[in-house]
C-alpha cells in the first residue's frame, strides 16, 4: 500500500526513532495583575503601561506547547504503536546532534522548531513571513518560480478565526547513510495536526500516489497541503504541489 511505501524507509531497525517537538517559554502573572492588564485593554488605549515588579513576573522554559501540536504528536505515537514501534518524542532544546545522527527523525512544527528551519534551508518550498503581530503574514515560497508566493495566511495574532491553513511534508532520504528525516508543519497549528494526521492515513496515500511521479517511495518527497478550517477544527487537507528528486 502507499502508507507503507513512504513510510517503509523510515522505519528502520537499525535506528531508533526520534521526533522533536517545539516548545515555548510560558509566561506567568499573579492573577491579579492579569485581571488589571485585561481591564486596562479595554479602555480601547492604543498602548497600556503597566508597572511589574520582578518578582511579579516569570518565565519557564519550555514550557507551553499548542492543543494542535500535541495533537500531532498522539497521531504520530498512535500510528508509530500500532506497528510496534516506539519512539522517544523530545523538544527541540534537549536533543543533541550525536542522537539525530543515530535516529530516523520526525519534524513536528516549523516556526518554533530550528531543527526544521536548517532542513528547509535547500528544500524547493519552504514558509516565510512578514510583519509584526497583527501584522504577520506568512506564506509559502517556490524556489523554482520567480513568481508571487499562491499560498497565503495571516497570522490572525495571537488568536483569531482562521478558514484555511497550508501545511508542507517533507521527507528526505540521506544518499551517504541512508538517514530518513520526515518534517511535517503548517503556517498554524492546524496544518500541523492536520499534516500529521494525513500521513498516518492509508486513504491520504492513495491519493498521493495517483498523482505523484513514478518511483516516488526511494525519492525525497515534499507535498503542500491545503485545508479548510471550521470551527477551530482542521479538516482533512487536499494536495496542491508534489515534488520529487
Amino acid at each position: 500500500p502507499p502508507l507503507d511505501r513512504f513510510w517503509t524507509p523510515f522505519l528502520n531497525p537499525a535506528r531508533q526513532i526520534l521526533v522533536f517537538l517545539p516548545g515555548r517559554d510560558r509566561l506567568f502573572m499573579p492573577r491579579r495583575r492579569l485581571a488589571e492588564l485585561a481591564e486596562a485593554a479595554k479602555s480601547g488605549s492604543n498602548q497600556i503601561t503597566l508597572p511589574l515588579l520582578r518578582d511579579e513576573f516569570r518565565v519557564v522554559p519550555n514550557a507551553q506547547m499548542s492543543v494542535q501540536n500535541f495533537r500531532a504528536a498522539v497521531a504520530i505515537a498512535s500510528f508509530l504503536g500500532q506497528r510496534g514501534q516506539t519512539a522517544r518524542f523530545r523538544l527541540v532544546a534537549e536533543v543533541t546532534a550525536d542522537e539525530v545522527r543515530q535516529s530516523s527523525v520526525i519534524l513536528v512544527g516549523a516556526y518554533e522548531n530550528p531543527w526544521a528551519t536548517d532542513l528547509s534551508r535547500n528544500l524547493r518550498y519552504y514558509f516565510e513571513s512578514d510583519g509584526e503581530a497583527n501584522e504577520e503574514v506568512c506564506w509559502i515560497r517556490d524556489r523554482n518560480s520567480g513568481g508571487e508566493p499562491k499560498w497565503i495566511v495571516r497570522k490572525l495574532w495571537p488568536y483569531g478565526p482562521q478558514e484555511v491553513d497550508y501545511a508542507i511534508v517533507n521527507r528526505t532520504i540521506s544518499r551517504s547513510n541512508g538517514q530518513v528525516v520526515i518534517s511535517l508543519a503548517g503556517m498554524n497549528g492546524f496544518g500541523t495536526q492536520a499534516a500529521a494526521e494525513s500521513i498516518t492515513s492509508p486513504e491520504f496515500w492513495h491519493e498521493f500516489a495517483a498523482a505523484a511521479p513514478e518511483g516516488w517511495e526511494k525519492k525525497n518527497l515534499q507535498v503542500v497541503l491545503e485545508l479548510r478550517v471550521i470551527r477551530d477544527i482542521p479538516h482533512p487537507p487536499k494536495i496542491v504541489a508534489i515534488h520529487a528528486w
